[in-house]
């Protein structure tokens, strides 16, 4: 079947080419295990919010996170930023803080970890962006080209890929994104189903939850409290 030519059909960000793309990245084989599994489990994926409405709590979470214990040692600090820095809930008062404070000492972080400057990138490249707040960094994330002008944005600063772009949107409520992680990796590897690349495995987890009639992000959710509960009681896949 011939692609619809440029000005004719559905436009490139449109939302039934979108579901088009996922389709054509999954298998109904695939999709049938994820589902499966989940069922088989017994998740409950929770329509809830993942949201802080303070922008410098959203830039250190984000950066800070990967690879690193987030119960543990992520969200103590970040609750920190919001707490006691209450004015840098704007991105301009959280510049005014990186400008006057030692980040390093106030996180507790080593200040040759590679994580500080991200934070320091980021905050530039929302700057570059025109964004205040986390209200506005939101409606950035529109499935559109105001979301594709955010991606690259964020995607050209050093230590940002994809996932971290999606999680970005899960910090600012999104409930349509999924962050991509070893632990949905592993979900889908113990349904059986094939791992392949970044937007493969994310379009799978956005068509199970369809399927399943819930929210990406709940699915998302759901399978990253299960998963990371998991390790820490020290299971292993079957």
């Amino acid at each position: 079947m011939a692609a619809p030519r440029a000005g004719v059909g559905r436009c490139a960000n449109s939302p039934a080419l979108r579901d088009d793309v996922m389709a054509m990245l999954t298998s109904p084989d695939d999709l049938g295990k994820v589902v499966a599994h989940v069922r088989s489990l017994g998740l409950e994926p929770r329509e809830a919010e993942r949201r802080w409405d303070h922008i410098g709590g959203v830039i250190v979470d984000a950066s800070l996170q990967p690879r690193t214990k987030y119960k543990a040692v992520v969200l103590p600090r970040v609750r920190k930023v919001i707490s006691q820095w209450p004015d840098a809930a704007v991105l301009s008062g959280f510049r005014r803080r990186l400008e006057s404070d030692d980040l390093s000492d106030f996180l507790g972080w080593s200040p040759a970890s590679r994580k500080l400057t991200v934070v320091a990138d980021l905050t530039a490249a929302l700057h570059s962006l025109g964004i205040e707040t986390v209200h506005e960094l939101a409606a950035c994330y529109d499935g559109g080209d105001r979301e594709q002008q955010t991606r690259r944005a964020l995607r050209q600063v050093k230590g940002v890929g994809p996932k971290t772009v999606d999680y970005i949107a899960i910090l600012t409520g999104s409930t349509g994104h999924v962050a991509v992680d070893m632990h949905i990796a592993g979900f889908v590897r113990a349904a059986g189903a094939h791992s392949g690349d970044y937007r493969a495995l994310n379009a799978l987890i956005t068509r199970a939850a369809s399927e399943l009639g819930c929210s990406a992000g709940a699915l998302d959710a759901a399978i990253w409290n299960y998963m990371s509960g998991r390790d820490r009681r020290g299971d292993t896949d079957a």
